[in-house]
């Protein structure tokens, strides 16, 4: 009886978000969407200062322009790293866009709605969870974003992010490396994999090595990976440049330090694969550890556990990440 119950609240819940996307599709101003998705807030620093903000009602576009169009046309000439960070972080927030856009117009036309008794309550749940985030992406950043286009988005956020690495942008450095050499999947030529492919190989381990210096977080895993995990295949991705053991160690011990739970366990347990490579010694080891404690106690201790999994800061729009 509490399977039925489960199952009979998902599929109202599921109905009412296949209602609240129709709705949005009809762009109706007075519809359930614009009152029940209400913007967090107007603006959201992004950065140091207020100058670099996510799109919002407050910067809307001009007539016949979107807000991603006045954007790329005034970054145009301008090198300066908060710029360059700007554009990147703009233009990802409309690729996140286009692929929630993808996902509400799927939500509608898919044929496994139309058969909801063979489905379980927790995957109507953890579907009716994706859809609502879809739709309330769209709704965030369709002022924005709509009409603009996914391969000049695509172009703008690679170029001005390695732009803003090679300024020195900590975010930039982390984002290059984490978000990979052709991020967005968007079709590209072969020339363009290649170059993009021989960009990262030559610049990603830098642009870590500096990360891991400076004690941030953000590619803990995917370092520790490299050393513990199974072995990659001969793709060229394979052959990047590892990073130093000792910076590798450190930085996931902080990183341990101030995760969220099941994080730090599998962190931890990442750690101690590491431990038996043998490439440290248990003195480098006792170092590295007293390192990461000396760095949480001056810089974090007190302060809220850290995703440690999130690209959100290389997005402008931070409360839309992830889209699942």
């Amino acid at each position: 009886m509490r399977r039925n119950t489960q199952l009979a609240i998902s599929i109202a819940v599921l109905a009412a978000v296949c209602v609240i996307a129709w709705l949005w599709l009809q762009q109706r101003p007075d519809t359930l969407v614009t009152a029940g998705l209400a913007r967090a807030s107007d603006q959201l620093s992004v950065g140091p200062d207020a100058s670099n903000v996510a799109p919002s009602a407050n910067n809307a576009p001009s007539a016949g322009k979107s807000g991603w169009d006045e954007a790329f046309a005034s970054a145009r000439g301008k090198q300066d790293a908060r710029s360059l960070e700007t554009l990147f972080k703009r233009a990802n927030d409309c690729l996140l866009y286009a692929r929630a856009k993808d996902r509400v117009d799927e939500l509608l036309v898919d044929e496994r709605w139309k058969n909801l008794s063979d489905i379980s309550p927790e995957r109507l749940q953890r579907l009716d969870t994706s859809s609502a985030k879809a739709i309330r992406v769209v709704q965030e950043l369709g002022d924005y974003c709509r009409g603009s286009d996914p391969a000049q988005l695509a172009q703008a956020s690679s170029d001005a992010l390695f732009a803003a690495a090679m300024q020195g942008s900590a975010v930039a450095e982390n984002c290059f490396f984490s978000m990979g050499p052709s991020a967005w999947g968007v079709p590209r030529t072969a020339l363009e994999k290649q170059a993009e492919m021989e960009r990262y190989l030559k610049y990603a381990p830098d642009f870590r090595q500096r990360s891991l210096e400076r004690g941030d977080t953000l590619l803990v895993n995917r370092t520790l990976f490299e050393y513990t995990g199974t072995a990659m295949d001969a793709s060229p991705m394979a052959t990047l440049r590892k990073a130093d053991p000792t910076l590798a160690w450190r930085s996931a011990r902080l990183a341990s330090l101030r995760a969220l739970p099941d994080q730090r366990t599998s962190i931890e347990a990442q750690l101690e694969r590491f431990r038996t490579l043998g490439l440290l010694s248990p003195s480098q080891i006792a170092a590295a550890d007293s390192w990461a404690k000396d760095a949480y106690q001056r810089d974090y201790s007190g302060k809220p556990a850290q995703d440690i999994d999130s690209d959100a800061q290389c997005f402008a729009s931070h409360e839309l990440v992830p889209l699942d």
